[in-house]
Parts: structure tokens; sequence; C-alpha cells
């Protein structure tokens, strides 16, 4: 079965983009489910690929400029400042959504642990 996005989830998790058109949603969701493995999202899925949907249109917004979240604002004669994106980071690490879908996904995948046999008697 398919991943799709569950667009009612979406606009109740990200209600920034309750405006976004369905059309939008549906192209940018077809290319994040690309990046979503079924088999290790499980029941997962929905949640998932609405992060990762929300994660990928914050990015688009942002430009190709990457810049970072806001660190500074100011009303009167506007100002605004932005912290600059990790070089070489984890770019999930930049949007709200991103990290929540990576906090989801490393829920998910399980590491092995390599016991030491010495300490095994």
């Amino acid at each position: 079965m398919a991943i799709t996005l569950n667009k009612k989830l979406f606009k109740t998790l990200c209600p920034e983009f309750a405006t976004t058109p369905g059309s939008t949603l549906t192209l940018v969701s077809a290319e994040a489910v690309k990046e979503m493995n079924e088999d290790v999202w499980g029941d997962q899925a929905d949640k998932g690929l609405v992060y990762l949907t929300a994660h990928m249109l914050k990015m688009a917004q942002r430009g190709s400029g990457g810049a970072g979240a806001v660190t500074q604002e100011k009303v009167g004669d506007l100002a605004r400042s932005y912290a600059a994106p990790k070089e070489g980071g984890n770019a999930y690490e930049q949007t709200v959504y991103g990290r929540e879908y990576q906090r989801l996904l490393n829920l998910l995948v399980t590491r092995p642990v390599v016991e030491d046999p010495q300490v095994l008697y």
C-alpha cells in the first residue's frame, strides 16, 4: 500500500499551511514520499509524511538562500535577523517540522548494540 498524504491530519498538525492549495500539497508530498521507506515507517507513515512534506514546504519558502531561524525581530523601522544555517549539518534541523520528522524516524529505526565479548563471561 502506497503512502499518501492525509490532508486533514496535515492541516491539523501544520496549521501554517492551512491555505496551501491541495495541488501543491499533492506535488510536494509525492516528492517527500520518495524519501520514505514504508516498511520502516509502518503505521507512523502518515505522520512521517505530514512532517516531511511540511519541512519541504518550509524550506521552499526560505528559497535558495537557506536562512536559518529568526534570531531577532524589531517592529519600528522593521528589522529582522536570521541565524546562519549549519554548514554540512542535518537539513532536517533547519525547521521544526524536519526536527519532528527526524525524531519520529529515530524512534522507528533501531540501531544494533554490539556487546563486548570480553565483558560477557
